[in-house]
């Protein structure tokens, strides 16, 4: 079972953005720079968090 859907998550890192971009064009890459950018704190918040 997990494999199961470990597979469809894996696949669908590659699928999802391939389909944003067809979708919404041009607009999906300032999309994928926007969540990044907004990511970012989060991801060093739960790094140092620890520390």
């Amino acid at each position: 079972m997990i494999f199961y859907i470990t597979s469809l998550v894996g696949t669908g890192i590659l699928y999802v953005p391939g389909v944003t971009a067809q979708q919404a064009g041009p607009a999906s890459l300032l999309a994928w720079a926007v969540l990044a950018a907004a990511s970012y704190p989060f991801a060093k918040f739960f790094v140092e968090m620890p520390a």
